[in-house]
């Protein structure tokens, strides 16, 4: 497929390439889970999807898959490629799955409004049981982000017909939240009372990020650190960058703090 302009440069005649040096540095880094926050492909093709699969399960962690606004066929209107990918060792969403204790993770998925291109966001049943810490893994963002993107110059490339919903209900919740969701490919962070919210830039456009998100827990309370490794360094005017690439946060049973380095210590 030929490149085209978003925030800079989509550079998909090189996405594979993008993709090996992403996951060659993440097969350096110890891994519970690799997780893809969506726009898995450009077309929804099979070809497509079967090339990242390959690649991601070649790391031998456990992959954890949300679908993109790409990643819907553009004429079906439907996953059913996306889908296909499920595996013994991928887990696709909508999942509620818990692969650490006291950490429920949540897998957004994608559904169509009728007679309309628009998403919304479709979600698994709910625990009854109250994790120490929920981490929600969505392609689209959760809260507000579009009237500080146009402010500085940055385009927003559309949000959830539900967001509002999914936003007030998480915000219900008696449990610390950590969002994690690409769509926007900019890198940003915000707190937003309970909810921590990771805005991750794309790998195939500059500054070609992957993300590392640690979270450690102990005695109430939660450490969150989060690591953004750029593959390629591309000469652009204007990145879409406005957090530090290494942070971290402290959640204290009231709120989150920012540390602003990625180092914490505990007393």
């Amino acid at each position: 497929a030929e490149p085209y302009a978003w925030q800079n440069t989509v550079d998909l005649p090189h996405a594979v390439e993008l993709l090996d040096a992403g996951l060659d540095w993440l097969a350096g880094q110890r891994l519970d889970a690799l997780v893809l926050l969506g726009d898995l492909t450009e077309a929804a093709d099979k070809e497509s999807f079967a090339v990242v699969q390959e690649r991601a399960l070649a790391l031998g962690a456990p992959v954890l898959a949300v679908p993109g606004n790409c990643d819907v066929d553009p004429v079906e209107r439907s996953l059913s490629a996306f889908q296909e990918i499920r595996g013994e060792r991928v887990a696709i969403s909508p999942a509620l799955l818990s692969l650490l204790p006291g950490c429920m993770m949540e897998l957004v998925h994608l559904g169509g409004e009728p007679r309309s291109k628009l998403l919304r966001g479709v979600r698994p049943s709910q625990s009854s049981l109250a994790p120490d810490v929920q981490l929600v893994l969505t392609h689209y963002p959760v809260l507000e982000l579009e009237s500080d993107l146009t402010a500085k110059g940055f385009r927003h490339s559309g949000d959830l017909t539900n967001r509002g919903e999914i936003e007030e209900e998480l915000r219900t919740r008696n449990t610390p939240i950590v969002i994690v969701h690409g769509h926007l490919h900019v890198h940003d962070a915000r707190i937003s009372g309970s909810l921590l919210h990771l805005s991750c830039g794309a790998l195939v456009e500059p500054p070609h990020l992957v993300h590392i998100v640690e979270v450690d827990m102990e005695d109430g309370r939660i450490d969150v650190r989060r690591h953004a490794h750029s593959v390629r360094n591309d000469a652009v005017e204007r990145l879409p960058v406005f957090a530090p690439l290494d942070q971290a946060w402290v959640w204290d049973g009231i709120c989150w703090t920012e540390f602003g380095s990625a180092t914490l210590s505990r007393s």
